[in-house]
């Protein structure tokens, strides 16, 4: 029989990670406050929220349309812009995999932060940075 050569860390091979959908969208605003009041007008509710002891004022929160953790974050920082889109896989698995491929693929300086946990939805993440710029979360 011949021996063929091991291809289990061959990860260029096995194409990707096959995100499943866009899971949502986190976006700074300088007036998160405002924000929120504007999407709860058009059917989003809010799911979490972080606000500010002294003041009352909101400092993130996360809104859902779907039914979901959340569709649209909302973080106070200078905006308005999109600090990120998030991709749905189905286990923290395909972040391993991403990891594996990004890493021996010439891709591993695009690696931004993760593999990690949120604290606030308890969600597996990981940020990496597309060849533009923009900022992914898987």
């Amino acid at each position: 029989m011949d021996r063929l050569p091991p291809i289990h860390q061959k990860y260029a091979l096995y194409r990707g990670v096959k995100p499943l959908r866009i899971d949502h969208f986190n976006c700074f605003s300088p007036n998160v406050d405002n924000a929120v009041a504007f999407y709860n007008e058009i059917g989003f509710r809010v799911t979490e929220y972080t606000a500010d002891e002294e003041t009352g004022r909101l400092w993130a929160a996360w809104t859902h349309r779907k039914g979901g953790v959340h569709d649209i974050a909302f973080t106070n920082g200078r905006g308005p812009r999109l600090h990120h889109t998030a991709f749905w896989v189905p286990t923290p698995l395909n972040i391993i995999d991403l990891l594996d491929l990004m890493s021996t693929s010439g891709w591993l300086a695009n690696i931004e932060r993760g593999p990690g946990r949120h604290g606030i939805s308890n969600a597996f993440f990981l940020y990496v940075r597309d060849p533009d710029g923009h900022r992914i979360e898987i």
